[in-house]
């Protein structure tokens, strides 16, 4: 065994020893950065763990004797036997049969009518599936050669089943799409149409020109069906609310001049209605100050499926637009009992609290909760009571069924009179919730761990006493101030059930991707090591391990996985959506292509 030596590290496959470099000297993709070293040794030593787990089950396991199986004075339970139940089985067999694959049929390629100077550069980390209909909506970032960027919401529209084969008056599509892998020969004439016809209608949103030519390979979406909706800049969230709704936000700049004109717009989460039309992208890229501050947008939608088949009115409509002072960092709505309903309400978590819009189609009327403070996360436990979690792993509960005060979209936001408490203090930073099934459970996943607590069995966080700061110089020199190290730190709260997240496992960082299904009860979460070492992992909500047998879990992705979804999509159980690398995977049990064999 070689000699472990400090500052070097042995390669093995070269036999030599290789000087570790700073993160910053070593050049990219270095396998002898610290960094990179750290990330080598993490992942050999959970290797080691895994391994000696596995040899010391099999080496203390006792065969079990026949007396110990049969039902009399249920001895099998006694000792440890526990009986499989069949959502178990569900939830293994469903995890071991997934396979993943491209959810598009060909490539998502740039618009002939951008001009040959630009490149695409993939879809967004973020997008959004309408379960009632199945259309996706995604955005796309074009480059040019030199600074110039356009950035566009699309929507893919999935067709019924029954119009796949023979319908193609029912779906709609932009225009032709140049892609640099096919034959420019095998244009046709009604590719020339549909070009000139673009060139006369630039600015035209949506553009939908000529018929769809159907997928034949059992993937979700196609780039034939392929329409865009807006010019917007980068999505950080989005969203769909109801059947007909859908909800972006994007961080916007402001100049030092606005700042001037409210000194307190910063500290103030006030909110402006703004012109329905949207700025420029020449517009937002002018001004090169930066301040916390995003625009959310709510726009009604109509898709392809929806609407008559010979309209041409599909796409968005009624767009408004709100202007936060803060930064927005989440959405959510409350459970409904049908996909078909609409919520009558959104919560928005930002850097400076949580606020609720209520009356979305029409007024919206935006409240500002008594939440206060960054909030990275937000979910609803149940339509009138909301969780928020920070970056100090504080999970607030609010509740919003007293009277409030709300007051219309063009005026500012007032504060309302309902209450909120802390209940869960987590161990980590929290960036995922998920409220269970049950409604006296909640999940929470954090950067490090992943736990699910149970309202009704703990208690409100306590506050850990103050510690007592020595220092050996005299304090009058050093203006010491003991007030300032008096921090609010409080004692984790008891879990009902851990996880089982090793250190390869951990998010480590924001924005990547967590899911939770009440279907199957199983939980999705990103992981990475800000190097290589980029996974899904799947979990049983129920036990708290990780479903050994299921491929995704041993998939090495290019890049980390920015968002997921778990919706059904298909005549069969759920498909998972993942984002990574500018391209969209769908991971299902059943495979592609059954579809298009029924009858």
């Amino acid at each position: 065994m070689p000699a472990d030596l400090p500052g070097y590290h042995f390669d093995p496959a070269t036999n030599r020893y290789y000087k570790i470099q700073a993160n910053h000297i070593a050049p990219s993709g270095s396998n002898y950065s610290r960094q990179a070293v750290n990330a080598a040794k993490v992942i050999k030593r959970t290797q080691h763990q895994k391994e000696a787990a596995r040899r010391s089950k099999h080496a203390s396991t006792v065969t079990r004797s026949k007396v110990s199986q049969t039902p009399l004075l249920s001895f099998d339970r006694r000792l440890g036997n526990l009986r499989t139940s069949a959502r178990t089985y569900v939830r293994e067999y469903y995890a071991a049969s997934l396979s993943g694959a491209d959810a598009f049929s060909r490539p998502v390629t740039m618009p002939r009518i951008l001009g040959h100077e630009y490149a695409p550069s993939g879809l967004a980390e973020q997008f959004a599936v309408a379960e009632y209909s199945g259309s996706l909506l995604t955005a796309q970032t074009y480059r040019a050669a030199g600074e110039r960027t356009l950035s566009l919401l699309l929507a893919f529209d999935r067709p019924p089943q029954q119009h796949q084969q023979n319908s193609t008056s029912s779906v709609v599509r932009d225009y032709h799409f140049y892609d640099t892998n096919d034959n420019h020969n095998n244009d046709s004439d009604d590719d020339d149409d549909d070009d000139n016809e673009a060139q006369q209608h630039p600015q035209s949103w949506p553009m939908t020109f000529g018929p769809e030519q159907p997928s034949t390979q059992g993937h979700l979406y196609s780039p034939h069906n392929r329409r865009i909706l807006q010019s917007a800049p980068k999505i950080d969230c989005l969203k769909w609310i109801g059947p007909r709704l859908v909800c972006w936000t994007h961080e916007t700049p402001q100049s030092p001049p606005q700042l001037a004109q409210d000194p307190t717009a910063i500290l103030d989460p006030d909110m402006t209605q703004l012109d329905p039309e949207l700025e420029s992208e020449e517009n937002y890229y002018a001004n090169s100050y930066r301040f916390p501050q995003s625009d959310l947008i709510l726009s009604h939608y109509s898709s392809a499926s929806s609407s008559d088949p010979g309209s041409r009115a599909i796409g968005l409509d009624m767009v408004v637009k709100l202007r936060f002072q803060a930064r927005i960092l989440d959405l959510a709505t409350p459970p409904t009992a049908s996909p078909n309903i609409s919520p009558n309400c959104l919560a928005i978590a930002t850097s400076s609290g949580v606020s609720v819009m209520t009356d979305l189609e029409y007024a919206q009327h935006v409240t500002q909760t008594p939440v206060r403070g960054e909030q990275m996360k937000v979910a609803f436990k149940d339509p009138n009571v909301l969780m928020a979690g920070s970056r100090a792993g504080r999970l607030v509960l609010c509740d919003s069924r007293t009277n409030t005060q709300q007051t219309s979209s063009s005026t500012s936001t007032s504060s309302s009179s309902s209450s909120s408490a802390l209940r869960i203090q987590h161990s980590s930073a929290i960036s995922g919730i998920a409220p269970l099934p049950d409604g006296n459970r909640v999940l929470v996943n954090g950067l490090t761990d992943m736990k699910i607590y149970d309202l009704r069995f703990i208690s409100a966080p306590t506050r850990n006493p103050p510690t007592t700061h020595t220092h050996r110089h005299n304090n009058k020199h050093h203006h010491y101030q003991p007030s300032k190290y008096n921090q609010r730190i409080y004692t984790p709260s008891n879990a009902l059930i851990t996880f089982n997240v090793d250190q390869t496992r951990r998010q480590n960082r924001y924005g990547l991707a967590f899911a939770y299904d009440p279907e199957l009860d199983i939980v999705l979460s990103a992981s990475t090591d800000n190097l290589h070492n980029h996974r899904v992992g799947l979990w049983s909500a129920a036990s708290g391990q990780l479903l050994d047998r299921c491929p995704l879990n041993n998939r090495v992705f290019k890049e980390p996985v920015t968002c997921a979804e778990i919706v059904r999509l298909r005549d069969g159980p759920k498909s998972i959506l993942l984002a990574s690398a500018g391209k969209l995977e769908e991971w299902c049990v059943q495979g592609r292509g059954f579809e298009c064999d029924q009858e």
